[in-house]
């Protein structure tokens, strides 16, 4: 990864975390946004080993994952078995760095429930280039909103 493409990286994150989840509240796309710029000062050192989400000798998934555990839970149920829980917060920071890699790097679609109005928000001048080039059916002014993507 080049460190342009670094800075297109935690662009479309931060504008992700900030705009991306419409239904969240100010101070929870908030929390969102500081721990996408957290997990990205985490892997700035790393950025000439980054290739993309799944390969490369910095292993970007892991690397989320590991800084994200503090956020995983668990529920007991009365019977003594344990199960995983989803936790929302973790989704969504990791959904930013996902996507924003993909976009900036090596596009692999691996992020959905996203949509072109989503986009908009983030981008509210249009999009830039480095991002519209990424989609087959360009997004026009006459695409829905609700219309879903695959970042």
């Amino acid at each position: 990864m080049t460190p342009r493409q670094y800075r297109r990286w935690y662009d479309f994150a931060r504008r992700m975390a900030l705009r991306g989840f419409p239904d969240a509240t100010p101070a929870r796309r908030g929390k969102i946004a500081q721990e996408v710029r957290y997990i990205l000062w985490i892997l700035e050192d790393r950025v000439p080993d980054i290739v993309d989400w799944d390969n490369g000798p910095s292993y970007v998934g892991d690397k989320v994952e590991g800084v994200l555990n503090a956020h995983y839970h668990e529920r007991e149920f009365p019977s003594g078995r344990i199960e995983p829980r989803g936790n929302k917060f973790h989704n969504q920071v990791s959904c930013c760095i996902r996507a924003g890699l993909d976009m900036a790097a090596e596009p692999s679609a691996g992020v959905v429930g996203f949509t072109v109005g989503d986009l908009r928000r983030m981008y509210p001048l249009g999009l830039p280039a480095w991002v519209a080039m990424h989609f087959t059916t360009p997004i026009t002014s006459e695409v829905d909103d609700a219309a879903g993507v695959w970042l």
